[in-house]
Formats: C-alpha cells, sequence, structure tokens
C-alpha cells in the first residue's frame, strides 16, 4: 500500500455497475468495503471503444494506484472473450492480489455460486411438480463459462429423470431480452417443437420470452411454466412474478471483499468461496394457480390440531428468504390458521383473516424481505385448505380470502413498478438538462447543478487533444474537479499526465468512485470520474453521450 494513503484502494473492473445482476453485485462489494473504510474504485469500459487493449487504459488505472482488485470476470469474458481478459487484465494487476468474481480465470481465487446445483433444482421442480416433460432451454452465450454451467445442469436433470435431450430443444437466449425474442420468433414459427415450459439462461431471457409469447397469448403459469436465474428486480416484480434462481449476489460482493482482504494482509486462500444458488418459487412456474382444490374426506381428514401444526411447519419452509423474524412470522400465520380453522362463522373472522395476513405483508416489506416469496406461503396454505377438516362453505371462503391476498401481493408490486418507472423517467428529465446545459460547449455550475441532481457528488472530467483508438496520450486537460461537500468547483483548463487523473480528484473520502471512458464508436475522448450517493437508475450510457458530444466539438476547435 503507498505510505502516503491511509484508507485501502480497490479497483473493480466490471462491464457496468447502474443496473440488474451486477449492481447487485457492486452492493455487496460497498458495503463490505465500507465496513473495512477501504475506497472502491469502478473502472467501466465503453462498448464502442476498443475494449481488448487494456494497455490503453493502464496509465489511468494504474496498478500503484491500487491495493487490490476485484474483477466481474463473466460480463468481461462476454465481450471481449477468457483468453484477453486474462492475457490482458490479469497479468497487468499480476503483482496485486487479485478475486475473480462469478468465473475462473485461471488460477486466481474465485468466490462463485453454486449454478449447478440451482439449475437442476428449479428443473425438477418442473418435472416433478408440474409434470413438464417438453422444457425448452434458453442457453446464454457461446463464450460465457457460467452459460456452460448452465446449460449442463439443464442436461443433467433431464437424465436424472430419464427425459432424452432432444436439441432441438435447445435455442440461443443470449442472456438478453433482444436475442431471446428473435430465437423465440424463428423457433415458434417452425411449429415443429411443442413446449411445455421455458428454463433461460437468465431472468433478462426468461422475461424477453414471457413478453413475446404474450403477443400470442400465451402466459407463464398458465399456458406453459417459465423459470430464470439471478433473481433480478425485475424478476421479482414482474406482473407474473418469476420463479428463478437466485444468484446470492450481494453475498458474492461481500465474500469478494473479504477474500481480497485476506490476501492483502498476507494471509492464504484455501481455494475458491462456492455459494449455494437457491431455486425461489413464484408464479411463471404454475404455483398457486395450477393447485387444484379438491374436498378430501374420510379416514384422510386431520385433526384439527395436527393439521395446524403440519400446514404451519409447511408456510414456513415455503418463507425461507422473509425478512422477519421467525418468531414474528410464526406468530402471525398461527394468528391467521386460527381464524381459518374456527370455520369463518362471521364476516368479523373473514376481515380478521385479511388483516392478519396484510399485517404480515406489510412488515415483510419494512423489513425489506421479498415479498415476492409470499406467493409459495399462499401456494402452500392453499393446498393444506384442499386437503383440511373443512365443510364445503368453509373451504370456499378460505379460498377466496387466499385469493384476496394473492391480489393485494400483486398491488403492492404494481406500485414499486410504478414508483421504480416515476424515478427512471425524473432521471431521464435530468439527463436531458444536463445536456442543455452543455449546449455552450462549457463545464459550469449549469453542468455540476445537474449531476447534483442524480445524486453524484463529486466529479472529474479530462480530455483528449484529439480522439484515441489505441494507446493513451500521456498529457490530458483536466476540465472539472467539483466537490459538492466541500463545495469546490474548478473549471479552469489544467495541464495534467494521465497517470495523475485519479489523484486529480477532490480529496474528501472516495469511497464509491465510478471511472470510465467517455467516446463512442470514433474513439476516446476524454475520462470521467463520478461519486455518488447511489448507482440505482444511474444512465452511464446517456452521461457518456452527453459529455462526449462536448468534448468532440472541443476536439473539432483545437
Amino acid at each position: 500500500m503507498n505510505a502516503e494513503r491511509t484508507r485501502k484502494r480497490l479497483l473493480f473492473i466490471a462491464g457496468r455497475v447502474d443496473r440488474g445482476y451486477m449492481l447487485t453485485i457492486f452492493k455487496g462489494i460497498s458495503a463490505a468495503a465500507r465496513e473495512r473504510e477501504a475506497d472502491i474504485f469502478t473502472f467501466v469500459p465503453h462498448d464502442g471503444i476498443v475494449t481488448c487493449n487494456w494497455n490503453a487504459y493502464a496509465p489511468v488505472i494504474d496498478r500503484s494506484h491500487f491495493d487490490g482488485v476485484l474483477i466481474l470476470a463473466t460480463t468481461l469474458t462476454m465481450r471481449i472473450g477468457k483468453e484477453k481478459v486474462q492475457q490482458g487484465i490479469v497479468s497487468h494487476y499480476r503483482q496485486l492480489p487479485i478475486v475473480s468474481i462469478s468465473a475462473k480465470l485461471n488460477d486466481v481465487p474465485a468466490v462463485l455460486a453454486d449454478s449447478k446445483t440451482g439449475v437442476i433444482n428449479s428443473i425438477e421442480h418442473l418435472i416433478q411438480v408440474h409434470k413438464k416433460k417438453r422444457i425448452l432451454c434458453l442457453k446464454g452465450p457461446a463464450n460465457n463459462d457460467e452459460a456452460a454451467i448452465r446449460l449442463e445442469a439443464y442436461k443433467e436433470a433431464l437424465a436424472r429423470n430419464k427425459i432424452p435431450f432432444d436439441p432441438a430443444l435447445v435455442i440461443d437466449g443470449g442472456f438478453s431480452a433482444y436475442v431471446t425474442k428473435k430465437s423465440m420468433l424463428t423457433f415458434c414459427d417452425n411449429k415443429k417443437n411443442p413446449f411445455d415450459a421455458i428454463v433461460a439462461g437468465n431472468d433478462g431471457s426468461a422475461l424477453g420470452a414471457s413478453e413475446f409469447l404474450s403477443t400470442r397469448r400465451s402466459h407463464p403459469g398458465r399456458n406453459y411454466a417459465l423459470v430464470g436465474f439471478d433473481d433480478s428486480e425485475d424478476a421479482r416484480f414482474h406482473h407474473v412474478p418469476l420463479s428463478t434462481v437466485r444468484m446470492p449476489m450481494i453475498e458474492m460482493g461481500r465474500a469478494a471483499v473479504d477474500l481480497l482482504f485476506t490476501q492483502m494482509e498476507g494471509g492464504s486462500t484455501a481455494g475458491d468461496v462456492i455459494l449455494p444458488a437457491e431455486f425461489v418459487i413464484r408464479k411463471s412456474c404454475g404455483c398457486f394457480d395450477t393447485i387444484r382444490m379438491k374436498k378430501v374426506t374420510g379416514s384422510s381428514v386431520r385433526e384439527t390440531t395436527a393439521w395446524k401444526r403440519a400446514t404451519l411447519a409447511a408456510a414456513l419452509e415455503a418463507l425461507p428468504r422473509s425478512g422477519l423474524t421467525l418468531t414474528t412470522l410464526s406468530a402471525g400465520l398461527e394468528g391467521a390458521l386460527t381464524v381459518l380453522v374456527g370455520g369463518f362463522k362471521t364476516a368479523g373472522e373473514e376481515k380478521i383473516f385479511l388483516e392478519t395476513m396484510y399485517a404480515l405483508l406489510s412488515a415483510e416489506v419494512r423489513a425489506g424481505g421479498d415479498i415476492t416469496t409470499w406467493y409459495a406461503g399462499l401456494s402452500s396454505l392453499a393446498e393444506s385448505v384442499a386437503n383440511g377438516p373443512f365443510t364445503d362453505r368453509a373451504r370456499g371462503v378460505a379460498e377466496r380470502l387466499i385469493a384476496q391476498v394473492n391480489s393485494y401481493i400483486a398491488e403492492k408490486l404494481t406500485v414499486h413498478q410504478a414508483v421504480s418507472a416515476a424515478a427512471l423517467r425524473a432521471d431521464v428529465t435530468t439527463i436531458r438538462f444536463l445536456s442543455r446545459a452543455l449546449q455552450d460547449n462549457k463545464f459550469n455550475e449549469h453542468f455540476t447543478n445537474a449531476l447534483a441532481t442524480l445524486g453524484i457528488t463529486r466529479c472529474a472530467i479530462a480530455r483528449f487533444a484529439a480522439p484515441i483508438t489505441d494507446t493513451l496520450p500521456e498529457h490530458a486537460t483536466l476540465m472539472v474537479r467539483w466537490d459538492k461537500t466541500s463545495g469546490t468547483a474548478e473549471f479552469e483548463q489544467k495541464k495534467i499526465t494521465a497517470h495523475s487523473f485519479i489523484d486529480a480528484l477532490p480529496n474528501a473520502s472516495r469511497h464509491d468512485t465510478a471511472v470510465f471512458p467517455l467516446g463512442d464508436t470514433d474513439g476516446w475522448f476524454g475520462i470521467i470520474a463520478l461519486s455518488m450517493v447511489t448507482r440505482e437508475h444511474l444512465l452511464y450510457d446517456l452521461i457518456n453521450d452527453a459529455v462526449t458530444a462536448v468534448l468532440r466539438r472541443l476536439c473539432r476547435a483545437v
């Protein structure tokens, strides 16, 4: 560690970290680093620039600036290939402690998820619970190790259940909704290979399939079963919440920081860290919607006390990711079950049941738990009611009330989606304001005011004299050095070396700083560093486009 630095500096290299799975992993990294009082610098290569020549970036994010490196290998290998990641990025930082996340890179210590077990569990659920036999697989990219693992898990799950593998039921999903829709169009128009379920390489691909099939009046959970992978926010809050394999993303981010610090502090690493990937049951696989309510009579009717005990145990087992304490959850469910076995003799008892369930769900939201997993809990409860010691009338009332609670969850999800959409629209409006602030080709207080409304607290921008496509120039011009917290705002053009850009940032805490090239398909016009309160909905691409347009015009004016 540099003797002049009092805080450890970690470099996190990723394809992007403002959305989905990558953002969630970053949240785990950020939380663990904050606890250890370490600073994180995230470097995000730009898609339009030559990303395979790592030496072009080296002066800006030189290893002398950092104490350890975290590499989100899956996103980078998809873009530039595993060999180039290993030969370029890994070899450049080889003198530092390194940890790979989500994929293996030679002998670099890695934090991985047990994707294979998670995928097998999800497919066996489709086969054994929902009796599916024609399962369409939307595979991931060919150059992605994780995609290969998930495809092999699909094949193994079929073999375990004595279902022949049919290569015609494997099509490209590309970890992308766009790729999936194109593949689904060709596959469905062919009409030679019927399917009753879909297992997708990731949630984006699963939701792309759902969107495409909805145009043909086919819906997940009713017309076919659908399972994804990742457990992204989009999956949880989809109008038909997605059953999916949960990638333990926050836990992986935390574990990566712990593993990196073990190396930085001179400890030995005993091997890779492998975390479980849990199958999360929601509605898209058919659970809840496909339960058949059948009256059971005679010797199969259990005693009320035994029924309550068994039903409570089954409901708790179906809610492993509740944010509530076991005591709170058990007490609430037991109260609802007590009312339920009373037979709903009065309308007041119906109200008590609903209020008890709504109170539990509201508490779940406040506790930060995953409300969508309650679909599985309700499925368990509905199945128990179908086989419970009830009169026809009481059973009918119970089924109606459970369906009402199910609708309540859907309403909660709709509100969440509306709030997220509103936040995104607000950020797009701010980006337009940012673009207008730069119409005179100047960086000034109008520009920094726009940044502040995006939750950005610090910014530095340097430009190059001409667009760069290969080797970074030795010098650059510092255009902006702004710190909202301290009131620093410098817009005077100052010559700096590319190597000194990181140290040109404002001196306040740099706990979370994103560094990325500014450019397009014509080249690299400059570099920007941003510190921010949150990365939720931060639109890197639009910031890049707005600022690059100015740098391009300034380059032409020179």
